[in-house]
């Protein structure tokens, strides 16, 4: 039986309780990227998104980084029901109570830039598609860069990449004090979560904060595998609602992407609370770990079988 549709969803009070003393802010005067596969704009609550200076596509023809005049078109290329629609919607839905089915992002006072990383073809992500993302983000003044994407490591070689280019862009990232939410590759409990970091594209890169879904039920199967490695928070028991790029809200089919969603989210209603009360400007990544920890427990407490939202911090083994 189709699951009714409700007539609004607030995504900020699925993570009230987690973050009483950040919620109200919603994002307010933080400014997010969403790197993704683009956004539908004629979904309802997501127009107001479509801002001049606001739209890159560096799988465009001619993109350039430094260019930021933001007009390109952004339209979401996803083919199953819209990867970036989805996220947008959850971030930044903004909630018109005179509508049925709307939706209300978690951080929708932020100042939000929709970047598609695709190629020209909209078929395919490259490590130069995200390379070019960063490098704009750090040119825009981003603060928190949401990234639900991912490349194989050995696409380096394919597309002609080498180290010292990414070093010089992820340089360039930590200097601004860009936050990247980026995610590991989707696995259950049964898969091979050995080195898994390691072998995608930017959890690969020791500058970025990997986000991934706690793994139901058998976690103690893949427990040491996952406490070993740089996976900084795992989420559990998020359920709420998404657009589609049909115009319609569906049930999140909660994976990794969704929970670097949603951890990028309260990182920006983290920045947006210390901004109000007018602390520095400027929050190191080890700062803003600290802080994100405060609403989440170690990885040790898991069981696996959390209903509820819940968030746990990781300690990786040196």
């Amino acid at each position: 039986m189709e699951t009714p549709q409700p007539e609004a969803f607030d995504w900020a009070d699925t993570v009230a309780s987690l973050v009483p003393e950040w919620h109200p802010c919603r994002g307010k005067e933080i400014s997010v990227a969403l790197i993704d596969t683009g956004v539908n704009f004629d979904v309802p609550s997501l127009g107001h998104l479509n801002i001049r200076g606001h739209k890159f596509f560096t799988g465009g023809f001619g993109f350039n980084p430094f260019d930021k005049k933001g007009t390109d078109d952004v339209k979401d290329s996803f083919a199953s029901g819209g990867h970036g629609t989805h996220y947008a919607g959850l971030l930044a839905g903004e909630s018109n109570p005179t509508k049925r089915g709307v939706l209300s992002g978690m951080i929708n006072a932020c100042d939000l830039f929709i970047v598609k990383a695709k190629e020209s073809n909209s078929e395919v992500t490259r490590i130069r598609h995200l390379l070019d993302a960063f490098e704009l983000c750090v040119e825009l003044g981003v603060e928190i860069a949401i990234v639900p994407l991912k490349v194989r490591v050995s696409s380096k070689r394919d597309e002609g990449i080498n180290e010292a280019e990414i070093d010089r862009v992820m340089k360039r990232v930590v200097a601004a004090n860009l936050h990247i939410f980026t995610v590991i590759q989707n696995l259950t409990t049964g898969e091979d979560w050995t080195d898994i970091v390691d072998k995608n594209f930017p959890s690969e890169r020791p500058e970025v904060i990997n986000v991934a879904v706690l793994p139901q039920a058998d976690l103690e199967e893949v427990r040491p595998a996952i406490e070993s490695q740089h996976i900084d928070f795992l989420l559990g028991g998020f359920n709420g609602w998404v657009y589609d790029t049909s115009s319609h809200l569906i049930p999140l089919r909660f994976t990794n992407s969704g929970a670097a969603a949603i951890m990028g989210g309260i990182a920006a209603l983290c920045l947006g609370s210390l901004r109000q009360q007018e602390l520095p400007h400027k929050i190191d990544r080890k700062d803003l770990l600290d802080r994100l920890r405060t609403c989440s427990q170690p990885l040790e407490n898991a069981t696996g079988n959390d209903p509820q939202p819940i968030i746990f911090h990781n300690f990786p083994k040196p």
